[in-house]
């Protein structure tokens, strides 16, 4: 049973692991980031623009927790699977929204 449908889980119910393997198995029977955020739309109509057309991602937030998950299309035309939740934190959502973009952007150069 699934209880956090925003991405998190503020009682650890989902993991970076979890949602990984998640991603990997649905993708087998459904073209799963045909319903995803892409940049330019939905909650990453501001964010990482510059990868429109390599990244399908879900975004997910409560308070002090941050989470996006999804498929990157590298520059070597390999296929990622990546999840990344930041909890915690003391910083403007803005500036670890800022963090994740980072990290999706050293996957991108893989």
């Amino acid at each position: 049973k699934i209880v956090d449908g925003s991405g998190l889980s503020r009682y650890n119910l989902a993991t970076t692991s979890w949602l990984s393997d998640a991603l990997i198995y649905i993708d087998k029977f459904t073209p799963l980031r045909n319903y995803m955020a892409v940049p330019d739309v939905g909650t990453l109509s501001k964010r990482l623009r510059h990868l429109h057309g390599a990244l399908w991602a879900k975004t997910g937030t409560l308070n002090g927790v941050s989470s996006l998950s999804g498929y990157i299309q590298t520059y070597k035309n390999k296929e990622l699977v990546f999840s990344v939740i930041i909890m915690n934190f003391n910083k403007k959502p803005s500036v670890i929204k800022g963090y994740e973009d980072e990290i999706i952007d050293k996957l991108r150069d893989m």
